[in-house]
């Protein structure tokens, strides 16, 4: 009996030989796979938003017009895990004096002035529960709120666009 099971683990030279053949081509196929994935992620930011727009353009929706704002940010996001320095949450915005209201500028006080809103959790409908989602403005003119925010997480590499104040997500897909 211990003599069948053993003759049955002796392989010849050349079984050896293409056992590790076809697991070394299989091994190079997957990494090959692998790579091949993680290339199609490693979108610059500046072409996904691109894409982004054109998409939103092609619905007759509102796009992004400061597109070097929201590299900017986007590239912050990934790289630091927070928003630039220029942003403050709402609640800041507010013990600084800004009202919190639509019709005043947020630029309209000393200390708010040229910054924007983000930072503040969203939680809304059709987006992965999962994560905690953050909000930042987008397209700000003359520190009014406008209705462009991008909603991100530093614990996830997707993010996305709302240019219709959260009625619809176009997603962003990682990018550099």
């Amino acid at each position: 009996m211990v003599g069948d099971r053993i003759a049955h683990l002796i392989m010849s030279n050349s079984q050896i030989m293409r056992k590790i053949n076809a697991l070394t081509l299989g091994a190079i196929a997957c990494s090959m796979l692998i790579g091949s994935a993680h290339a199609q992620t490693r979108v610059s930011c500046e072409q996904e938003v691109r894409e982004v727009n054109q998409f939103l353009s092609e619905k007759g929706m509102p796009v992004i017009n400061d597109v070097k704002a929201l590299v900017h940010v986007l590239r912050q996001i990934k790289q630091y895990e927070r928003l630039p320095p220029q942003y403050l949450t709402s609640n800041e915005a507010r013990r600084l004096g800004w009202s919190g209201k639509a019709s005043d500028s947020l630029w309209g006080l000393r200390a708010t002035n040229q910054k924007l809103i983000g930072g503040d959790a969203f939680r809304g409908p059709g987006l992965p529960a999962n994560v905690q989602w953050l909000s930042a403005d987008l397209d700000v003119s003359r520190g009014y709120r406008g209705n462009k925010r991008l909603i991100y997480s530093p614990e996830s590499p997707i993010s996305f666009i709302s240019v219709d104040n959260y009625r619809n997500f176009v997603e962003l897909s990682p990018c550099h």
